[in-house]
């Protein structure tokens, strides 16, 4: 006869913070503290669920592993810190000083983290943890945008004694939207994202005084713009469609077809100008090399859509994972401002310049 589970499985649905400043109750589906709620630790949840229920013991278990696995191994990971280097000292200013604002994160083709599926191999499932881990530090990121910052550092001087956090906050902030899509998500991974997801965004956030957790050591350096943010799960091709000049997309080793459509404005092609930042696949193959005839046979078009997207983008080799092999060939692409693309023109003219002036001389 098969074992009956009891109710001693409930006790494993507590979970707390490593950091200590993170609260969260009993029960499979965590809150924050009802008292001195602050914007760093501010986290709304709208979702679209899954009608049918979710595993509770995967889901707890799953929980307790995103927690204290994959989130500090991440965090404590080369890949991660090279990869915030990059956002903050590059892809961020640039953005904020062309007044290309991130508004909101799409993350198509996660694929699902918790399936124990025979058609789904454990490297997989530990990538999509990885990936995941991934997305969220780059939206904490994102959300310590640093536009403004001279204004909103003289607001805050103004309120300071109102504002014991050292924390700059918006008087009206609204949620940063996440829409994640994926045909293959199982009703845990969207129980996981919908409900608990957001709970783990502090652990991506600088505090105001220096976490020790496995040497995450970073002081508050900016002041934050909004860090509540908004999860939904939706159905294919939904996601497609949202996508516009304001989206950070998110869609690692995504298939080729549906990569070409999520560039080229969407599920209809609308002209939306596409993603200002993009983590995906290399696109110098399908454009240059022997994958594009692949390319064109998956979608008609599509070796233009990747040439129009490349030619408006700086972009950059996804920095190495030293746990897995998710990053392998994938780029990290952002808009091109307009103030770059001049003061590079001006650069080739002034070198221009200089060699007439020194062909002149001879």
């Amino acid at each position: 006869m098969p074992k009956r589970s009891t109710p001693q499985k409930q006790k494993r649905t507590r979970t707390t913070s490593p950091s200590g400043w993170t609260h969260i109750t009993k029960g499979p589906t965590p809150h924050l503290p009802p008292h001195h709620t602050t914007a760093l630790q501010h986290a709304h949840v709208h979702s679209h669920s899954a009608s049918s229920p979710s595993n509770s013991t995967d889901l707890e278990a799953y929980i307790s592993k995103f927690r204290n696995y994959y989130v500090p191994q991440w965090l404590a990971s080369t890949c991660h810190n090279n990869l915030s280097s990059l956002f903050r000292n590059e892809i961020v200013p640039s953005t904020t000083r062309h007044n290309r604002r991130i508004t909101n994160c799409i993350c198509l083709g996660l694929g699902s983290f918790t399936s124990t599926s025979s058609s789904s191999t454990s490297t997989a499932v530990a990538n999509s943890s990885w990936q995941l881990a991934a997305l969220l530090s780059i939206v904490a990121m994102i959300l310590l945008d640093d536009d403004d910052d001279d204004d909103v550092d003289k607001e805050h001087n103004k309120n300071n004694n109102n504002n014991n956090d050292g924390i700059s906050e918006r008087k009206d902030p609204s949620p940063f939207p996440i829409i994640f899509q994926d045909p293959i998500f199982t009703p845990t991974d969207i129980t996981f994202l919908t409900e608990h997801l957001a709970t783990f965004l502090p652990f991506f956030l600088p505090h105001t005084s220096t976490s020790t957790t496995n040497n995450h050591h970073h002081p508050l350096p900016l002041p934050v713009r909004d860090t509540s943010i908004s999860i939904s799960v939706v159905t294919d091709p939904s996601a497609l469609g949202m996508i516009d000049e304001g989206t950070f997309l998110f869609a690692p080793h995504l298939e080729v077809g549906v990569f070409a459509r999520a560039l080229d404005g969407g599920e209809k092609g609308e002209g939306k100008g596409g993603p200002v930042v993009c983590v995906g696949s290399d696109l110098g193959g399908y454009v240059d090399g022997l994958l594009s005839k692949h390319a064109e046979e998956a979608r008609a078009g599509s070796v233009e859509v990747f040439r129009r997207f490349r030619d408006g983008r700086e972009e950059r080799e996804m920095p190495g994972f030293e746990r897995g092999d998710w990053c392998v060939a994938l780029r990290v692409y952002w808009r091109k401002g307009r103030g770059d693309e001049e003061g590079r023109e001006g650069e080739e003219g002034v070198k221009e310049m200089v060699r007439v002036m020194e062909g002149q001389r001879l």
